[in-house]
């Protein structure tokens, strides 16, 4: 099937929304509270990498992007990674590792050292991440219910 990757937008974050998979709604309301649109429109505002891939016919698949992380103590430029997606993603299948693969090696090109957490629940993303060659790291209580998360982090090869 074809595809198309665009810089994100605000519209492909109203689009993709109402339509998230379940599992990734869950893990942002466990993280922060927080509602598709309000993690979207965040993702593309600060963002400094930011890519929608798009359907055939339109359908928005998945967005992902990186967020520069500045810390004081840093000696790395790294950097907040994230993606979230809609069902379409289970018929692009093959074409989303693909696609998330190759924006992975880009990323690691600018960045040193990518990083976030995963709701530890959500095994799918845990799988892919893994596949991604992530370090998965021990499950901790996060966020406003102390919901298990487990840190993930990719360091770029020398």
């Amino acid at each position: 099937m074809r595809y198309t990757l665009e810089e994100s937008t605000m519209e492909h974050a109203e689009k993709l929304a109402p339509i998230m998979n379940e599992d990734d709604k869950r893990e942002l309301w466990a993280s922060n509270h927080s509602t598709p649109l309000e993690s979207l429109l965040l993702g593309v505002e600060y963002s400094v990498e930011k890519v929608t891939m798009i359907g055939a016919k339109g359908e928005i698949i998945a967005m992902l992007g990186v967020v520069p992380e500045f810390k004081p103590d840093a000696t790395t430029n790294q950097g907040i990674i994230w993606a979230l997606g809609s069902p379409h993603q289970f018929k692009y299948s093959r074409q989303f590792l693909k696609m998330s693969k190759n924006i992975l090696e880009k990323w690691l090109q600018k960045y040193s050292y990518l990083e976030n957490f995963v709701d530890v629940r959500h095994t799918r993303s845990i799988r892919w991440l893994r596949w991604l060659g992530f370090t998965i790291g021990k499950a901790e209580l996060r966020g406003p219910d102390a919901m298990p998360f487990s840190h993930f982090y990719q360091r770029r090869e020398k």
